[in-house]
């Protein structure tokens, strides 16, 4: 693991955080088949250990609240990210093979300027007659030319604990070099809706002590000062973004459902109680991470469920608060207070029951033939966690009032005969109507 230098006021975390985006880079330009940069990533995770929360607790100037500073957290971590993602994390493309050692300027180098093989300008003199040869357009300088391409979503979640004790690591899903190159890399715009609070299968718990999601543990009776007003002073916003390559070929979609006050409501009154079906909720997060597959441009999504290779499921399942100065907290002991609360198992099977019912109406509509009766579903997973944000704007635009978030999903979508098709159209063919 690399820790920061003593002297550094760097957090060990953030050091980490880094270093993992340019193993990864390194690790993208050693790959065959003209290697690879971190804008050819799809979707990616970040995770943080209580480690990093140990950091930025330590960090914090407010120690007389019990709120945990996550704002914090995840501003940091998303500068970070933009500028890994935005400098492919310092590392030159064919820098693993020796091509681009002898750069004078290797370090502050675009990445942009080099071909497939690490060549500064393609061989040519300059960067014009590279593009006029290559049939490219010169990048206009009034804007970064990987601003849009770095432009990946991310869902950074936090995990009691990760391998090898580290701090933090990056997971990333990328398309190959190959066909970043001959099909179109981009991220589709931030969809938002939001869900009112339904009257059945409520669930009222206090959000700040854990989202009760395991059957046997909801109160069923609301607390008698409870107001009737009070019930509906709160809605799921389900936020979605999906970045893809190629016109529905493959795609990762993340999505996010977090509670949020109506008009005329404070966050504080919000997170007194919460009434929602779950099985709905999660019915629609599936939902939009379909249709809201597309690019810009789409009038509608061409995936369906059966497209759908897996889903990552990612449930706040604890509280985390910060001691107070007051409480005199040894000197050995942990300046951050988590407590798991529920195990999921009620999510686990709402997940596999809309996921079955989608797939089963899938295959109904369209006719297939199945000799059991039943209906293979994706395959997916349903992880705790400590805390989560989706990280999805160019700048880190963080605030208290956007919500609490409760569940991410991460799905990942692919049809191999379009892909396969589009690449052997596509690969190294030019056409007119291409942008």
């Amino acid at each position: 693991l690399i820790q920061p230098a003593a002297s550094s006021n760097v957090s060990g975390w953030e050091v980490q955080l880094y270093q993992s985006w340019k193993n990864a880079a390194a690790v993208l330009d050693g790959l065959d088949d003209g290697g690879g940069m971190l804008e050819d990533c799809l979707g990616g995770l970040v995770y943080f250990s209580a480690g990093a929360l140990e950091s930025v607790a330590a960090s914090n100037d407010d120690k007389e609240t019990v709120n945990f500073p996550w704002h914090k957290l995840w501003k940091t971590a998303q500068c970070i990210c933009n500028d890994a993602l935005a400098t492919n994390a310092g590392v030159l493309m064919g820098s693993v093979d020796g091509n681009a050692a002898d750069s004078p300027s290797a370090d502050n180098a675009d990445p942009s300027l080099y071909d497939e093989d690490g060549v500064l300008y393609g061989g040519y003199e300059d960067e014009e007659t590279w593009r006029e040869m290559s049939g490219e357009e010169t990048p206009s300088t009034a804007s970064s030319p990987t601003s849009e391409k770095s432009r990946v979503p991310l869902l950074m979640v936090c995990l009691p604990e990760l391998p090898a004790n580290a701090a933090a690591e990056v997971e990333l899903i990328c398309a190959s070099r190959r066909a970043a190159t001959c099909l179109n890399v981009d991220s589709g715009s931030l969809s938002r809706s939001l869900v009112p609070c339904g009257d059945r299968n409520q669930t009222t718990a206090p959000v700040d002590g854990g989202i009760l999601w395991d059957t046997g543990y909801d109160n069923a009776n609301p607390p008698a000062s409870m107001d009737r007003n009070q019930e509906t002073s709160s809605c799921v916003e389900i936020s979605s973004v999906a970045r893809y390559v190629g016109l529905g070929c493959a795609c990762v979609s993340t999505v996010m459902a977090s509670l949020k006050p109506n008009e005329g409501s404070s966050m504080n009154e919000a997170t007194n109680v919460f009434n929602f079906d779950v099985e709905d909720i999660l019915s629609k997060m599936v939902d939009k991470s379909i249709n809201n597959a597309k690019s810009k441009d789409e009038m509608s999504s061409l995936f369906t469920i059966g497209d759908v290779l897996n889903v990552r499921l990612y449930y706040k399942a604890a509280s985390v608060s910060q001691r107070k100065s007051s409480d005199h907290v040894p000197a050995n002991s942990s300046s951050v207070q988590i407590e798991m609360v529920d195990d999921g198992s009620m999510l686990r099977t709402q997940l596999h029951s809309a996921l079955r019912l989608k797939s089963k109406q899938y295959h109904d509509t369209a006719n297939i033939d199945r000799d059991d009766g039943s209906a293979d579903i994706p395959a997916f997973t349903v992880v705790p966690v400590l805390g989560m944000h989706l990280s999805n704007e160019e700048e880190p635009t963080i605030s208290s009032e956007t919500g609490i978030p409760l569940i991410a999903m991460q799905v990942t979508l692919a049809d191999s005969i379009r892909m396969e098709t589009e690449m052997w159209v596509r690969h190294n063919r030019k056409y007119q109507y291409d942008n």
